[in-house]
Protein backbone atom coordinates (compact mmCIF):
# COMPACT_ATOMS: atom_id res chain seq x y z
CA UNK A 1 0.00 0.00 0.00
CA UNK A 2 1.34 3.22 -1.23
CA UNK A 3 0.82 6.68 0.67
CA UNK A 4 -1.11 8.13 -2.51
CA UNK A 5 -3.57 5.06 -1.50
CA UNK A 6 -3.71 6.35 2.21
CA UNK A 7 -4.89 10.30 1.18
CA UNK A 8 -6.49 9.64 -2.09
CA UNK A 9 -10.03 9.91 -0.68
CA UNK A 10 -9.76 13.76 0.53
CA UNK A 11 -9.69 17.12 -1.41
CA UNK A 12 -7.78 19.74 -1.42
CA UNK A 13 -9.21 23.11 0.87
CA UNK A 14 -9.32 24.94 -2.44
CA UNK A 15 -12.13 22.68 -3.73
CA UNK A 16 -14.94 23.46 -0.86
CA UNK A 17 -15.55 26.86 -2.10
CA UNK A 18 -16.11 25.78 -5.74
CA UNK A 19 -18.43 23.29 -4.44
CA UNK A 20 -20.59 25.71 -2.14
CA UNK A 21 -22.66 26.77 -4.86
CA UNK A 22 -23.26 23.48 -6.44
CA UNK A 23 -24.91 22.11 -2.07
CA UNK A 24 -26.96 25.30 -2.54
CA UNK A 25 -28.32 24.09 -6.13
CA UNK A 26 -28.50 20.29 -4.83
CA UNK A 27 -30.46 21.61 -1.58
CA UNK A 28 -32.91 23.56 -3.74
CA UNK A 29 -33.69 20.62 -6.05
CA UNK A 30 -34.04 18.05 -3.81
CA UNK A 31 -35.98 20.09 -0.83
CA UNK A 32 -38.65 21.11 -4.08
CA UNK A 33 -38.44 17.23 -4.88
CA UNK A 34 -40.06 16.45 -1.40
CA UNK A 35 -42.32 19.39 -1.36
CA UNK A 36 -43.95 17.75 -4.59
CA UNK A 37 -43.56 14.09 -3.20
CA UNK A 38 -45.47 15.09 0.09
CA UNK A 39 -42.43 16.14 2.36
CA UNK A 40 -39.91 15.28 4.23
CA UNK A 41 -40.62 14.77 7.93
CA UNK A 42 -37.51 14.89 10.50
CA UNK A 43 -36.68 11.85 12.20
CA UNK A 44 -38.28 11.89 16.17
CA UNK A 45 -35.64 11.25 19.00
CA UNK A 46 -36.53 8.23 20.75
CA UNK A 47 -38.58 8.57 24.00
CA UNK A 48 -37.28 9.20 27.40
CA UNK A 49 -36.74 6.38 29.71
CA UNK A 50 -35.77 4.71 32.81
CA UNK A 51 -32.58 3.51 31.08
CA UNK A 52 -31.48 6.80 29.65
CA UNK A 53 -32.21 9.50 32.78
CA UNK A 54 -29.93 9.77 35.65
CA UNK A 55 -27.16 9.91 33.50
CA UNK A 56 -24.20 12.22 33.71
CA UNK A 57 -22.85 14.32 30.68
CA UNK A 58 -20.31 16.52 30.17
CA UNK A 59 -21.05 19.05 26.99
CA UNK A 60 -17.64 21.44 26.05
CA UNK A 61 -18.70 24.87 25.02
CA UNK A 62 -21.68 24.82 26.37
CA UNK A 63 -23.04 27.79 26.80
CA UNK A 64 -23.47 28.72 23.46
CA UNK A 65 -24.49 27.43 19.93
CA UNK A 66 -24.76 23.22 19.61
CA UNK A 67 -23.47 22.86 22.63
CA UNK A 68 -26.03 24.98 24.59
CA UNK A 69 -28.94 23.12 22.61
CA UNK A 70 -27.44 19.45 23.21
CA UNK A 71 -27.31 20.60 26.64
CA UNK A 72 -30.45 21.92 27.24
CA UNK A 73 -32.16 19.22 25.04
CA UNK A 74 -30.29 16.11 27.18
CA UNK A 75 -31.27 17.52 30.59
CA UNK A 76 -35.11 19.21 29.90
CA UNK A 77 -36.31 16.28 28.07
CA UNK A 78 -33.96 13.65 29.03
CA UNK A 79 -33.71 14.41 32.21
CA UNK A 80 -29.99 14.04 32.49
CA UNK A 81 -27.58 15.88 34.69
CA UNK A 82 -25.17 18.27 32.39
CA UNK A 83 -22.00 19.92 33.25
CA UNK A 84 -21.38 23.04 31.01
CA UNK A 85 -17.79 22.63 30.42
CA UNK A 86 -17.19 26.53 29.47
CA UNK A 87 -13.89 29.12 29.47
CA UNK A 88 -16.48 31.86 30.38
CA UNK A 89 -18.49 30.99 34.57
CA UNK A 90 -20.00 33.78 33.69
CA UNK A 91 -21.41 33.10 30.26
CA UNK A 92 -21.60 28.96 31.57
CA UNK A 93 -23.84 30.00 34.40
CA UNK A 94 -26.22 32.03 32.69
CA UNK A 95 -26.77 29.33 30.30
CA UNK A 96 -27.40 27.16 33.36
CA UNK A 97 -29.58 29.45 34.55
CA UNK A 98 -32.09 29.74 32.05
CA UNK A 99 -31.66 25.72 31.35
CA UNK A 100 -32.77 24.80 34.94
CA UNK A 101 -35.46 27.88 34.61
CA UNK A 102 -36.88 25.73 31.58
CA UNK A 103 -36.85 22.26 33.20
CA UNK A 104 -38.55 24.12 36.12
CA UNK A 105 -41.51 25.34 33.86
CA UNK A 106 -41.90 21.87 32.02
CA UNK A 107 -41.60 20.27 34.60
CA UNK A 108 -40.57 16.81 32.63
CA UNK A 109 -37.95 15.42 34.55
CA UNK A 110 -35.39 15.81 37.46
CA UNK A 111 -31.87 16.59 35.35
CA UNK A 112 -29.86 19.71 36.02
CA UNK A 113 -27.65 21.74 34.63
CA UNK A 114 -24.05 22.14 36.79
CA UNK A 115 -21.36 24.36 36.51
CA UNK A 116 -17.86 23.60 38.00
CA UNK A 117 -16.06 26.00 39.81
CA UNK A 118 -13.23 25.41 37.54
CA UNK A 119 -13.70 26.56 34.04
CA UNK A 120 -12.46 24.62 30.98
CA UNK A 121 -10.19 26.09 28.58
CA UNK A 122 -9.22 24.31 25.86
CA UNK A 123 -6.06 26.17 25.15
CA UNK A 124 -4.30 25.19 28.69
CA UNK A 125 -3.53 22.32 29.55
CA UNK A 126 -3.79 23.53 33.00
CA UNK A 127 -6.92 24.38 33.26
CA UNK A 128 -7.87 20.95 31.70
CA UNK A 129 -6.09 19.11 34.66
CA UNK A 130 -8.09 21.26 37.27
CA UNK A 131 -10.80 20.42 35.73
CA UNK A 132 -10.33 16.95 35.79
CA UNK A 133 -9.68 17.38 39.77
CA UNK A 134 -12.52 19.00 41.08
CA UNK A 135 -14.41 16.56 38.23
CA UNK A 136 -13.04 13.76 40.00
CA UNK A 137 -14.22 14.87 43.70
CA UNK A 138 -17.86 15.58 42.76
CA UNK A 139 -18.54 13.27 39.86
CA UNK A 140 -16.29 10.00 40.13
CA UNK A 141 -18.30 8.73 37.03
CA UNK A 142 -19.34 10.26 33.57
CA UNK A 143 -21.20 8.48 31.25
CA UNK A 144 -21.00 10.74 28.15
CA UNK A 145 -18.31 13.21 27.35
CA UNK A 146 -19.38 15.26 24.22
CA UNK A 147 -16.61 16.84 22.97
CA UNK A 148 -18.11 19.90 20.84
CA UNK A 149 -16.60 23.55 22.00
CA UNK A 150 -14.68 24.52 18.47
CA UNK A 151 -13.75 28.00 16.54
CA UNK A 152 -12.43 28.69 13.27
CA UNK A 153 -11.05 31.47 13.69
CA UNK A 154 -7.16 32.57 13.14
CA UNK A 155 -4.62 32.93 16.58
CA UNK A 156 -2.14 31.31 18.54
CA UNK A 157 -1.60 29.43 22.38
CA UNK A 158 2.12 29.49 23.16
CA UNK A 159 3.93 27.62 20.12
CA UNK A 160 0.29 25.59 19.23
CA UNK A 161 -2.27 25.95 16.46
CA UNK A 162 -4.99 27.84 18.42
CA UNK A 163 -7.62 26.46 16.36
CA UNK A 164 -6.36 22.92 16.02
CA UNK A 165 -5.69 23.02 20.37
CA UNK A 166 -9.57 24.15 20.55
CA UNK A 167 -10.72 21.83 17.86
CA UNK A 168 -8.85 18.95 19.01
CA UNK A 169 -5.78 18.60 20.72
CA UNK A 170 -7.18 20.07 23.85
CA UNK A 171 -10.29 17.46 23.80
CA UNK A 172 -7.35 14.76 23.44
CA UNK A 173 -5.99 15.67 26.67
CA UNK A 174 -9.09 15.80 28.13
CA UNK A 175 -10.46 12.36 27.20
CA UNK A 176 -7.21 10.99 28.21
CA UNK A 177 -7.25 12.35 31.51
CA UNK A 178 -10.76 11.32 32.27
CA UNK A 179 -9.82 7.92 31.31
CA UNK A 180 -6.69 7.82 33.69
CA UNK A 181 -9.01 9.16 36.42
CA UNK A 182 -11.05 6.27 36.03
CA UNK A 183 -13.95 9.45 35.45
CA UNK A 184 -14.78 8.02 32.49
CA UNK A 185 -14.43 3.71 31.88
CA UNK A 186 -13.41 1.83 29.12
CA UNK A 187 -14.68 -1.18 27.98
CA UNK A 188 -18.35 -2.52 26.99
CA UNK A 189 -20.54 -1.29 29.42
CA UNK A 190 -18.16 1.79 29.72
CA UNK A 191 -18.72 5.76 29.06
CA UNK A 192 -19.56 7.32 25.79
CA UNK A 193 -17.11 9.55 23.87
CA UNK A 194 -19.48 11.71 21.07
CA UNK A 195 -16.52 13.66 18.91
CA UNK A 196 -17.64 17.04 16.72
CA UNK A 197 -16.71 16.76 13.34
CA UNK A 198 -17.82 18.57 10.02
CA UNK A 199 -18.00 18.29 6.37
CA UNK A 200 -14.60 19.48 6.05
CA UNK A 201 -12.97 16.36 7.00
CA UNK A 202 -13.09 15.76 3.68
CA UNK A 203 -11.16 19.04 2.43
CA UNK A 204 -7.66 18.19 4.23
CA UNK A 205 -5.61 18.08 0.73
CA UNK A 206 -3.67 14.89 -0.41
CA UNK A 207 -0.66 15.02 1.91
CA UNK A 208 0.46 12.00 3.61
CA UNK A 209 -1.26 11.80 7.00
CA UNK A 210 1.72 10.82 8.45
CA UNK A 211 3.57 12.36 12.25
CA UNK A 212 5.09 15.56 9.52
CA UNK A 213 1.72 16.34 8.62
CA UNK A 214 -0.07 16.07 12.30
CA UNK A 215 2.46 18.23 13.83
CA UNK A 216 2.27 21.19 10.57
CA UNK A 217 -1.17 21.08 12.09
CA UNK A 218 -0.71 21.24 16.13
CA UNK A 219 2.31 23.87 15.60
CA UNK A 220 1.48 27.20 14.55
CA UNK A 221 2.87 28.90 11.97
CA UNK A 222 2.81 32.61 10.14
CA UNK A 223 2.25 30.55 7.06
CA UNK A 224 -1.03 28.49 8.33
CA UNK A 225 -2.01 25.58 6.71
CA UNK A 226 -5.60 26.31 4.35
CA UNK A 227 -6.51 23.16 5.92
CA UNK A 228 -5.83 23.47 9.48
CA UNK A 229 -9.60 23.29 10.56
CA UNK A 230 -10.34 20.36 8.31
CA UNK A 231 -7.44 18.53 9.93
CA UNK A 232 -9.02 19.29 13.36
CA UNK A 233 -12.43 17.92 12.15
CA UNK A 234 -10.86 14.87 10.38
CA UNK A 235 -8.91 13.93 13.87
CA UNK A 236 -12.11 14.20 15.56
CA UNK A 237 -13.14 10.88 13.26
CA UNK A 238 -9.82 9.49 13.82
CA UNK A 239 -9.67 9.78 17.30
CA UNK A 240 -13.56 8.28 17.58
CA UNK A 241 -11.91 5.38 15.63
CA UNK A 242 -8.80 4.81 17.36
CA UNK A 243 -10.82 5.37 21.02
CA UNK A 244 -12.93 2.51 19.84
CA UNK A 245 -9.32 0.25 18.70
CA UNK A 246 -7.48 0.47 21.54
CA UNK A 247 -10.05 0.91 24.83
CA UNK A 248 -13.27 -0.90 22.93
CA UNK A 249 -14.87 2.20 23.99
CA UNK A 250 -18.13 3.34 22.45
CA UNK A 251 -17.16 6.51 20.55
CA UNK A 252 -19.09 8.37 17.97
CA UNK A 253 -17.95 10.92 15.71
CA UNK A 254 -20.75 13.61 14.59
CA UNK A 255 -20.97 16.32 11.82
CA UNK A 256 -23.88 18.43 13.25
CA UNK A 257 -24.32 20.22 9.64
CA UNK A 258 -24.08 23.78 8.48
CA UNK A 259 -24.83 25.68 11.43
CA UNK A 260 -25.41 29.18 11.90
CA UNK A 261 -23.91 29.39 15.25
CA UNK A 262 -21.86 31.39 17.33
CA UNK A 263 -18.85 30.48 15.79
CA UNK A 264 -19.22 32.85 13.00
CA UNK A 265 -19.89 35.77 15.35
CA UNK A 266 -16.43 37.33 13.42
CA UNK A 267 -18.19 37.22 10.17
CA UNK A 268 -19.80 40.09 8.50
CA UNK A 269 -22.99 40.89 9.09
CA UNK A 270 -24.26 40.20 5.41
CA UNK A 271 -22.61 37.26 5.67
CA UNK A 272 -24.08 36.07 9.13
CA UNK A 273 -27.69 36.57 7.47
CA UNK A 274 -27.19 34.44 4.27
CA UNK A 275 -26.20 31.53 6.38
CA UNK A 276 -29.30 31.85 8.55
CA UNK A 277 -31.25 31.43 5.26
CA UNK A 278 -29.18 28.67 4.09
CA UNK A 279 -27.96 26.84 7.38
CA UNK A 280 -29.39 24.81 10.07
CA UNK A 281 -30.39 26.68 13.33
CA UNK A 282 -28.42 25.41 16.70
CA UNK A 283 -31.39 23.45 17.95
CA UNK A 284 -31.33 21.41 14.15
CA UNK A 285 -27.89 20.69 14.31
CA UNK A 286 -27.91 19.57 17.31
CA UNK A 287 -30.08 16.73 16.73
CA UNK A 288 -27.57 14.24 15.51
CA UNK A 289 -25.83 15.36 18.70
CA UNK A 290 -28.00 14.56 20.77
CA UNK A 291 -29.03 10.93 18.63
CA UNK A 292 -25.95 9.72 19.08
CA UNK A 293 -26.28 10.15 23.12
CA UNK A 294 -29.58 8.95 23.81
CA UNK A 295 -29.78 5.97 20.92
CA UNK A 296 -29.04 2.47 22.29
CA UNK A 297 -27.54 -0.12 19.68
CA UNK A 298 -25.70 1.70 17.57
CA UNK A 299 -22.26 0.73 18.65
CA UNK A 300 -20.00 -0.72 16.02
CA UNK A 301 -18.93 -4.00 16.62
CA UNK A 302 -17.04 -4.01 13.39
CA UNK A 303 -13.84 -1.50 14.93
CA UNK A 304 -15.54 1.21 12.99
CA UNK A 305 -16.88 4.65 14.69
CA UNK A 306 -20.38 5.48 14.74
CA UNK A 307 -21.04 8.64 12.48
CA UNK A 308 -23.80 11.34 12.40
CA UNK A 309 -25.01 13.69 9.88
CA UNK A 310 -28.53 15.59 10.01
CA UNK A 311 -29.04 15.64 6.02
CA UNK A 312 -30.71 12.97 3.83
CA UNK A 313 -28.84 10.79 2.48
CA UNK A 314 -29.02 9.94 -1.17
CA UNK A 315 -28.69 6.46 -2.45
CA UNK A 316 -25.84 6.13 -3.94
CA UNK A 317 -26.21 4.30 -7.54
CA UNK A 318 -22.24 3.06 -7.89
CA UNK A 319 -22.86 1.31 -4.21
CA UNK A 320 -23.62 -2.06 -3.50
CA UNK A 321 -23.49 -0.90 0.25
CA UNK A 322 -24.97 2.46 1.07
CA UNK A 323 -25.05 2.12 4.74
CA UNK A 324 -21.35 1.95 4.49
CA UNK A 325 -20.24 4.21 1.83
CA UNK A 326 -18.77 7.74 2.50
CA UNK A 327 -20.86 10.02 1.22
CA UNK A 328 -19.77 13.10 -1.93
CA UNK A 329 -19.13 16.22 0.29
CA UNK A 330 -22.05 18.24 -1.18
CA UNK A 331 -24.62 15.49 0.38
CA UNK A 332 -22.85 16.72 3.51
CA UNK A 333 -23.02 20.50 3.38
CA UNK A 334 -26.28 20.93 3.07
CA UNK A 335 -29.54 19.07 1.70
CA UNK A 336 -33.19 18.31 3.60
CA UNK A 337 -33.06 18.23 7.03
CA UNK A 338 -34.03 14.63 8.50
CA UNK A 339 -32.60 15.03 11.87
CA UNK A 340 -30.14 12.31 11.96
CA UNK A 341 -28.84 9.65 9.89
CA UNK A 342 -26.36 7.01 10.96
CA UNK A 343 -23.42 6.80 7.72
CA UNK A 344 -19.75 6.37 7.34
CA UNK A 345 -17.00 8.64 7.05
CA UNK A 346 -15.04 9.24 4.05
CA UNK A 347 -11.53 7.31 5.78
CA UNK A 348 -8.59 6.29 3.86
CA UNK A 349 -8.35 2.92 2.23
CA UNK A 350 -7.24 1.08 5.35
CA UNK A 351 -9.66 2.19 7.62
CA UNK A 352 -7.35 5.11 8.78
CA UNK A 353 -5.51 3.27 11.03
CA UNK A 354 -1.82 4.29 9.82
CA UNK A 355 -3.16 8.27 10.01
CA UNK A 356 -4.83 7.58 13.31
CA UNK A 357 -1.81 6.00 14.77
CA UNK A 358 0.25 9.43 13.58
CA UNK A 359 -2.17 11.30 14.99
CA UNK A 360 -2.56 9.68 18.51
CA UNK A 361 1.15 9.70 18.58
CA UNK A 362 1.79 13.38 17.79
CA UNK A 363 -0.99 14.02 19.87
CA UNK A 364 0.79 12.54 23.04
CA UNK A 365 4.11 13.67 22.26
CA UNK A 366 2.51 17.55 22.64
CA UNK A 367 -0.05 16.93 25.51
CA UNK A 368 2.43 14.68 27.58
CA UNK A 369 3.20 16.57 31.00
CA UNK A 370 5.53 15.92 33.19
CA UNK A 371 4.83 14.80 36.87
CA UNK A 372 6.13 17.68 38.63
CA UNK A 373 4.20 19.96 35.78
CA UNK A 374 1.05 17.52 36.57
CA UNK A 375 1.02 18.03 40.60
CA UNK A 376 1.62 21.88 40.22
CA UNK A 377 -1.54 21.85 38.12
CA UNK A 378 -3.40 20.05 40.39
CA UNK A 379 -2.75 22.40 42.60
CA UNK A 380 -5.46 25.07 43.98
Amino acid sequence: MTIRDLTSPYYPASWCSPLQPIAVLYMAITNLWFNIIGGNTPKSLPEPNRNNSNKVAIVTGANTGIGYETARTLVVEYGWDVILACRSTQKAVSAMLDINEERDKKRLGSGEAIVLKQPLDLSSFGSLQLFVEELKERYPKVDVLINNAGMNSLGRSGRFDLTFQSNFLGHFFLTREMMEASILLTGKGGGHVINLSSVMHHFVGIRPLDETYWKSMVLYSEERPPETYAASKLAAILFSQELTRRYDLRSTAVNPGAAASDIWRNSPVWIQRIMKIFFLSPHQASRPVVAAAVLEGIYNNNNNATYFQPYWKPRMWWSNDDDHHPLFPVVEMLGPYVGYVATTPRLPVDGGREAALALWKVSEEFTSLPQKRRQQAALP
